[in-house]
C-alpha cells in the first residue's frame, strides 16, 4: 500500500493564525488551509503555492472547509497561481468554500474565475 506524504505549515502573528497542511495525493496535491489569514499569512501561502508550481503539477485542490476568513493578501496568492498552473496545463479547483469566504471571492468577481467545487472529492474527480 502506498503511503501519501503530508506536511505542515504554519504561520502565527499577534492576532491571525493560518495553517497549511499539503496532502499529497496521485491525482495531484491536496492544501488544507485553516484558520483566519491576516497581514503576514499571504506570503507563507505564496510560498507554499510557489513550491507546488515549480512542480508543474497537472491538479492542485486547495481545501477550505476550515478557512475562516479571506483576505486581498490571500487572494492574490491564489489568483497569480490558478493562472500558472491553468497556463501549464493543469487544474486548481476550491473545495468546501465556506459562506463567509464564497461572499468574499463573489464580492471581488472571483467566484467566476476559480472552479469550485463543494467538496474534495468532487474537486479531486477529473
Amino acid at each position: 500500500m502506498k503511503t501519501h506524504k503530508t506536511y505542515s505549515v504554519e504561520t502565527t502573528n499577534i492576532s491571525n493564525d493560518l495553517k497549511i497542511k499539503v496532502e499529497e495525493q496521485p491525482s495531484g496535491p491536496i492544501l488544507r488551509i485553516k484558520g483566519d489569514p491576516g497581514v503576514g499569512t499571504g506570503r507563507t501561502l505564496d510560498i507554499e503555492l510557489t513550491r507546488l508550481r515549480a512542480r508543474r503539477p497537472k491538479l492542485v485542490v486547495l481545501d477550505l472547509s476550515e478557512l475562516v476568513m479571506i483576505s486581498s493578501l490571500v487572494m492574490g496568492p491564489l489568483i497569480a497561481a490558478q493562472r500558472n498552473i491553468v497556463r501549464m496545463g493543469g487544474h486548481f479547483r476550491l473545495a468546501a468554500v465556506q459562506p463567509k469566504v464564497m461572499d468574499c471571492f463573489r464580492r471581488a468577481g472571483l467566484d467566476s474565475v476559480f472552479k469550485i467545487f463543494g467538496d474534495v472529492t468532487s474537486a479531486l474527480a477529473v
